[in-house]
């Protein structure tokens, strides 16, 4: 078909039928060059006919046909209906925004055509950019290069707003060519040492590519290339390589191109000399030897032909199908198409619109759905028209993605959780159970003591709720040892752990209150105590009332308390027993008091202590206890001991002898296993027991101490057993020995609750029933005394000496010595007299 008959057809095309939807038109690249060129002719000359309607109609008819050359003819009936003004922009841009956080990737789609906006799990923006303004600018295009694609229309008829340039192209229009190869954009930029590969590029399409340096060939030309391997040279020619081609070098007999033929019959040897080619497509006929038959030769194919008479095309070898400057390769057979990044498709036809899809989709995957339609998968972690804006993984629908509200660090598809200590997990919302104590077995860290508490986890701490009768920050403070504790000003730990022993053992009283009291300084003591008034009412010796505060000796130990003694070592005048009988003794009336003291122990009673004016009394020492309402009589007699020491046995005379000795008055056993003691807590404690007497300077171990004290007991046990304490007897004592009565005062017992209705009556009786008689005398005058003396000593020696001489001897050895005693006196005498 002729160019006029493509005219005519042009012109008379009927107006119905721009409103066809009509398909893409395959046109080759020769076509659509004059198709265009004369288009632009037939539209200028329209344009002076100076028919306004003709000028429209052919407006209308040449911007489709302009749709046609270039292979894109869109159905869309606003395009073809009404051409649009030239002063009027008809660009429309829909964007419809919907987001979703998920972890899987996002979608963005663009397209030129318009979209009903609508609510989706992905970004959409759709633009259409079919028309730009009327104004023609110096960047628009007329007709973009064969190898290039008009990415954006302008509103003008036939120009192009924007034309696609393939690699190694450039310019408003595509037609500069540009050479990148070694540049940035050499596609062999990268190549290792053993690719031997070169830049080239390809003609006409000025697309750069790699080819294999002469000698090498493989995908990468690793491969070393030698044309002679498989040359077509025959009858035992040789071969010659020349670049990537070869030559064959006959024998005298032989010629041809591959010394195919016997010299003397070339070029026309028998088969070969039929007339026409028998071997098509510059195929060399290679006849054999002994031929007898027109079928007796061979087809040497050359230029990309193969087959037994060289019709067959080999892929790629002989044209290339691949279309705008696309590169032809064989893979598993068949032809595949390496196409420049703006193009796409088997043979390189589709425009790709995603050839810039850096910027399409920034972070994402740009997806080609048509020449002008694309959508944009992003990345994980993105989302956006563009694929631009990272997803902030740290907010969950505006609340913080970590829990408790720990600070987040928004990552790219992710995010990081900066966990508080006592947290863990990817979102911090594993709260490590601070109320339990796995290594020690325990659940319930408040509840080691107080059994009710409950225990409240927190992030990297817990609260303790205490029962009623416990407080503090692990409830292990009883309330009633915290009421104990306000009343003193300096109140410690080794306090809390008496009290508390106390109440674990209430019996331990008797040995923690000594400590209380021995602690106090001795004014503040005596404030405490009993007066001898409060006590006594009445003491007799003798018959004879006594005066109570000269005769009675008020004095406080930690160990017995408050005590009175009568005889005191710090008298100076002593009352001794002269008498025999009950009321020539000590008589006392006393009051116990037992309404003021707690009831920590089973009995109520006074303690009475018989003993030597110059000995100290001990905790360990004989006591009698006088009951109240009663009467107790104690019976005494003394016996004294005196011992003699040296070879007879050690004993101690004075308590200098000993190693260590605290107490006041003479020696004692007691005091001195009481003094080994205190110099084992001086030991171990750095301090001394101050229950007992002290050596001068010596600190007194303080509550915080009392562990250590006992513990020196509980490990030692009595001293009187260390290898290190020696405490002999005195050399000299005495002893009381007692015999010990009681009866009640009344003869029957008064029940004193019954009488709480008549006050005075009541006081009467408690008076009565608190009240003790206490009587200590000598039943006989008469006082055992225990002196050891030896068997014999020198004047015994000497008497049964001089009695058995006499026996034996006739001689009286005692007057025979006395004699010679005598002589040595009077010779002493004189020889005294003659000196002077």
């Amino acid at each position: 078909m002729s160019q006029s008959t493509l005219l005519i057809l042009a012109i008379f095309l009927p107006l119905s039928l721009l409103n066809i939807e009509l398909d893409y038109v395959k046109w080759t690249n020769q076509v659509k060059d004059w198709c265009m060129s004369d288009i632009f002719r037939i539209f200028d000359e329209l344009n002076e006919a100076g028919d306004a309607n003709e000028i429209e109609t052919h407006r209308k008819m040449a911007y489709t046909w302009e749709l046609m050359c270039n292979k894109k003819v869109e159905p869309q009936d606003k395009i073809f209906d009404v051409y649009p003004p030239n002063d009027t922009i008809t660009t429309t841009t829909t964007t419809t925004t919907s987001t979703t956080t998920t972890t899987t990737s996002t979608t963005t789609t663009t397209t030129t055509t318009p979209t009903t906006t609508s609510t989706t799990t992905t970004t959409t923006t759709t633009t259409t950019t079919e028309y730009i303004p009327v104004t023609e600018f110096a960047h628009q295009c007329l007709s973009c290069n064969n190898f290039s694609f008009c990415e954006v229309l302008a509103a003008k008829p036939l120009v192009c707003e924007k034309c696609a340039c393939p690699l190694g192209r450039e310019g408003e229009c595509c037609d500069d060519v540009v050479d990148v190869c070694g540049g940035p954009l050499d596609p062999c930029r990268d190549d290792t040492e053993d690719m031997h590969r070169r830049c080239e590029r390809q003609i006409p399409s000025g697309r750069p590519v790699c080819v294999c340096q002469p000698g090498w060939t493989g995908v990468n030309c690793t491969e070393i290339y030698d044309p002679c391997e498989k040359s077509d040279c025959k009858s035992n020619s040789s071969c010659k390589a020349s670049g990537n081609d070869y030559t064959c070098t006959c024998p005298q007999t032989m010629a041809g191109r591959f010394c195919e033929m016997f010299e003397w019959c070339y070029p026309d040897c028998f088969p070969c000399e039929i007339s026409g080619s028998r071997c098509k497509n510059d195929g060399v006929c290679w006849p054999h030897i002994d031929a007898h038959s027109l079928d007796d030769f061979q087809c040497i194919c050359v230029g990309g032909y193969t087959g037994p008479d060289c019709t067959e095309e080999i892929p790629c070898e002989v044209r290339n199908p691949c279309n705008h400057g696309g590169s032809c390769y064989v893979e598993f057979g068949r032809e595949v198409c390496d196409c420049p990044a703006i193009w796409t498709g088997p043979y390189c036809d589709d425009f790709n619109i995603c050839h810039d899809e850096d910027e399409k989709c920034i972070y994402g995957t740009c997806n080609r759905l048509s020449d002008r339609e694309y959508d944009c998968t992003c990345f994980p972690g993105y989302t956006g028209a563009n694929c631009s804006i990272d997803i902030n993984e740290c907010d969950d629908n505006g609340e913080n993605v970590c829990a408790y509200d720990m600070p987040c660090i928004d990552g790219i598809n992710d995010f990081t959780c900066i966990c508080a200590e006592g947290l863990s997990g990817k979102k911090c919302e594993i709260n490590f159970d601070d109320c339990v104590l796995e290594e020690k077995n325990v659940t319930n860290r408040c509840a080691a003591r107080d059994k009710l508490a409950t225990c409240e986890d927190l992030i990297n701490n817990y609260t303790c709720h205490c029962s009623e009768n416990w407080m503090g920050q692990h409830c292990t403070m009883r309330v009633v040892i915290w009421n104990v504790l306000k009343h003193f000003k300096n109140a410690d730990e080794s306090l809390v752990d008496m009290l508390e022993d106390l109440l674990a053992k209430p019996e331990l009283i008797k040995e923690t209150l000594p400590f209380f009291l021995a602690l106090m300084p001795p004014d503040n003591q005596t404030d405490i105590s009993w007066d001898h008034e409060d006590l006594f009412t009445w003491v007799t010796f003798e018959g004879q009332e006594l005066d109570l505060k000269k005769d009675m000796v008020k004095w406080n130990a930690a160990t017995l308390g408050n005590c009175f003694t009568f005889n005191h070592d710090s008298l100076p005048e002593k009352m001794p027993l002269r008498y025999a009988g009950e009321q020539e003794g000590f008589r006392a009336l006393m009051r116990v008091r037992q309404d003021e003291y707690l009831d920590w122990i089973d009995t109520a009673s006074l303690l009475v202590f018989v003993h030597s004016s110059t000995e100290s009394v001990f905790g360990e020492s004989l006591r009698f206890q006088a009951r109240p309402g009663s009467e107790t009589s104690l019976m005494i007699s003394q016996t004294s001991f005196e011992r003699l020491g040296g070879a007879f046995g050690k004993c101690v005379k004075d308590k200098s002898e000993a190693k260590s000795y605290y107490y006041e008055g003479h020696y004692a056993t007691d005091g001195c296993l009481r003094s080994c003691f205190q110099d084992a807590v001086f030991e171990a404690c750095k301090c001394m027991d101050p229950r007992f007497p002290q050596k001068e300077g010596a600190a007194l171990c303080d509550l915080s101490n009392r562990k250590c004290v006992e513990e020196v007991t509980a490990k030692r046990g009595d001293p009187s057993q260390w290898p290190d304490c020696h405490c002999p007897l005195p050399c000299s004592n005495g002893q009381y020995n007692v015999k010990w009565s009681q009866m009640d005062l009344s003869s029957r017992k008064e029940d004193c609750s019954k009488l709480k209705a008549d006050n005075a009556s009541f006081q009467a009786c408690l008076a009565r029933s608190d009240t003790a008689l206490i009587s200590v005398y000598l039943p006989h005058l008469i006082q055992n005394t225990f002196k050891e003396e030896p068997k014999i000593d020198f004047n015994k020696f000497i008497a049964n000496l001089g009695g058995l001489l006499g026996i034996l001897c006739g001689i009286c050895i005692i007057t025979f010595v006395e004699f010679l005693f005598l002589l040595f006196q009077i010779i002493a005498a004189l020889l005294s007299r003659e000196k002077q």
